[in-house]
C-alpha cells in the first residue's frame, strides 16, 4: 500500500529524495512519537533508494528490533552490531563502491551509546559505539556518496548510563564528527487515537529533558483516577498482579507483560507467574545450594534472550528477542572449574536444560523454523547469582576451562570432562530469563495488549519519578495500562 504521506513525513521524504541527489548533509535524523510513522518512512526510504541505484543497508540497535522490521516486510535487516562485524566483506565493499551512492538506516538509534565514561563501565567498547560507527563509515565505505538516516524517539529512554541520546542530538553529531547534518520530527499519530487515556498519561513525562538529571512531579493518584478513562489506564495492588495478568494471558500469552525498573523486580514477578502458571513444573534444589528456586522449562514457556549469540551458534539469536518453548529436553548439572586445583572461588556449579525453541514476535507470530539451544536454569529467574562478567568468565573463555557434567543428577561425580570449552554448545548456554515480566530497557521498541507497570522503585524518597522511564514503558501498552504500586 502506498503511503499518503502528512505534511512532516512529506517534508522528510522530499528532504530525503534530494539528498540522494546531492549526498549534500552527512546524516539525517528522523524522531517522532510511536505511531507517528517511523517504519512506514523507512520503507519509502529504500523504495526512493532503490529507484536512484543508491545501496540502502537498514540496522537496528536490537534483534528485536530487526525482527520488527522484518515482520513490516523490509528485506534483510540487520543488527548494527551485525552489521559493523560484517563490514570487511569484500563483497559488500564492492556492492557499496559500484553503487550510485550509499545509504545507512538505523533504528532505535536512541539507544546508540557513546562516551569515555561509559566506556568504562561496558564490555567490548559497548559504550563507544557510536564513534566506532562513524569512524568506520566515514573512513572506511569505499563510496564518496553516502549518509546516514538515524531514527528513533528521543522521548525514549536513552543508553544505559546517559541522560540523553547522542544518536539523536544534531548538534552533538555535527561537533563531534565535523559533519553536516539535519533533523526531522514527525508530530502526527496515525496509529494512537484508540489509546487516547494511555497517551494523556504518559504525556505527563514526555517533555522532561533527562531521565537522570532532572525529576517531574505528577499528579496524585486520586487526580489521576477521576481524570483517566479506567478501561484503559487502572491503579492496582501488586497483589492484584497474577490474577488480572491471567484474565488476558490465557485468550492469548503474547499479548500481557508486566514491565519493571530492575531486573531484581522482574525476577521476582517471572517466578511468581511462572510458578502459578506452571503448577506441575519441577522446583530444582541446587545440591551446591546456589539456589532454592531454579524452575523447569516447560512446552509453552515464553523467554526473553539477554545477549546477542552471534557466531557463537549456527543461528543468530539477538538480545531482546522472545523465544516460545516447543519442546524441553534433558536437563542436567554442571560443574565448572577455573584452572587446573580450584579453589572455592573458582568453581560455579550450574543447572542447565536443552530446549527446542522457536522466535516469537511481540505480537505472537511463531517462526516456523525452530531450533535447540542449551539455559541456563538457574540465571532464568536469579540473574544476581552470579554477574554478567563472571558469567562469561566460565563460559567464554578457553584457558584452564575444566568441566564435569553430570546427566544423573544422583551422581556424586561427573562422568565427563572437557577441558577447554571456549564457546563448546555442550556447556555454552545461551542467556536467557523467563519473558513474563522484563525491565523498561528491554521493553523499548515493544508494544503489547495490556502492560502491567509496576512504578514502586519509579520513586524517590522525594515523591518524584524517573520520567522517560515511566513515558517510554507506559508507551508499550495498545489497549489497557495497569498501574502497580502507584502509592504516592
Amino acid at each position: 500500500m502506498t503511503l499518503k504521506p502528512d505534511k512532516f513525513q512529506k517534508a522528510f521524504l522530499d528532504a530525503f529524495e534530494t539528498n540522494t541527489n546531492t549526498f549534500k548533509n552527512d546524516f539525517m535524523i528522523l524522531t517522532g512519537d510511536a505511531g507517528t510513522g517511523k517504519t512506514e518512512l523507512v520503507i519509502e526510504m529504500i523504495k526512493i533508494a532503490e529507484k536512484k541505484s543508491v545501496y540502502c543497508q537498514t540496522t537496528a540497535l536490537t534483534g528485536r528490533a530487526a525482527a520488527v522490521l522484518s515482520d513490516r516486510g523490509i528485506r534483510e535487516p540487520l543488527t548494527l552490531h551485525k552489521w559493523l562485524s560484517n563490514i570487511s566483506d569484500p563483497l559488500l565493499m564492492r556492492d557499496y563502491q559500484e553503487s550510485e551512492g550509499f545509504v545507512l538506516i538505523i533504528d532505535e538509534s536512541s539507544m546508540i551509546s557513546n562516551g569515555y565514561e561509559i566506556f568504562q563501565e561496558s564490555d567490548d567498547n559497548e559504550g563507544l559505539l557510536l564513534d566506532k560507527l562513524m569512524y568506520i563509515f566515514y573512513k572506511y565505505i569505499p563510496n564518496k556518496n553516502k549518509f546516514i538516516v538515524f531514527v528513533g524517539d528521543e522521548k525514549q529512554l536513552p543508553p544505559v548510563l546517559h541522560d540523553y541520546s547522542p544518536g539523536l542530538d544534531q548538534l552533538y553529531l555535527e561537533y563531534r564528527y565535523s559533519l553536516s547534518g539535519a533533523t526531522f520530527e514527525l508530530k502526527t499519530p496515525h496509529r494512537q487515537k484508540e489509546k487516547k487515556d494511555i497517551n494523556k498519561f504518559a504525556s505527563y513525562f514526555e517533555n522532561a529533558d533527562s531521565a537522570l538529571s532532572k525529576e517531574l512531579a505528577i499528579p496524585p493518584k486520586q487526580d489521576l483516577t477521576d481524570e483517566l478513562d479506567s478501561s484503559q489506564v487502572e491503579f492496582i495492588e501488586q497483589e492484584e498482579v497474577s490474577e488480572k495478568f491471567f484474565e488476558h494471558y490465557f485468550d492469548d500469552k503474547n499479548s500481557v507483560k508486566i514491565i519493571t525498573p530492575t531486573n531484581h523486580k522482574s525476577d521476582y514477578y517471572n517466578y511468581d507467574i511462572k510458578k502459578r502458571l506452571y503448577a506441575s513444573s519441577k522446583i530444582f534444589i541446587s545440591p551446591y545450594n546456589i539456589t532454592n528456586n531454579s524452575l523447569e522449562v516447560i512446552k509453552g514457556d515464553i523467554l526473553q534472550v539477554f545477549e546477542n549469540n552471534e557466531d557463537k551458534f549456527d543461528k543468530n539469536i539477538y538480545n531482546g528477542q522472545f523465544l516460545i518453548v516447543n519442546e524441553p529436553m534433558e536437563t542436567f548439572d554442571v560443574v565448572l572449574h577455573k584452572g587446573i586445583k580450584p579453589d572455592p572461588f573458582s568453581r560455579f556449579p550450574a543447572l542447565y536444560q536443552k530446549l527446542n525453541v522457536s522466535f516469537v514476535s511481540d505480537s505472537g507470530i511463531r517462526s516456523e523454523e525452530s531450533f535447540e539451544i542449551l539455559v541456563s536454569v538457574d540465571y532464568l529467574v536469579d540473574s544476581y547469582q552470579l554477574t554478567k562478567q563472571e558469567f562469561h568468565y566460565f563460559h567464554d573463555k578457553d584457558e584452564g576451562v575444566n568441566v564435569k557434567i553430570r546427566k544423573n543428577l544422583n551422581e556424586k561425580d561427573g562422568n565427563s570432562v572437557y577441558p577447554g570449552v571456549s564457546f563448546d554448545k555442550k556447556i555454552n548456554p545461551v542467556l536467557c530469563k523467563f519473558g513474563y515480566a522484563l525491565t523498561g530497557h528491554k521493553a523499548q521498541g515493544g508494544g503489547w495488549d495490556y502492560i502491567f507497570l509496576d512504578m514502586e522503585n519509579f520513586w524517590t524518597e522525594n515523591g518524584h519519578v524517573s520520567p522517560k522511564w515511566v513515558y517510554t514503558s507506559a508507551k508499550r501498552a495498545k489497549k489497557k495500562l495497569y498501574l502497580v504500586n502507584y502509592s504516592k
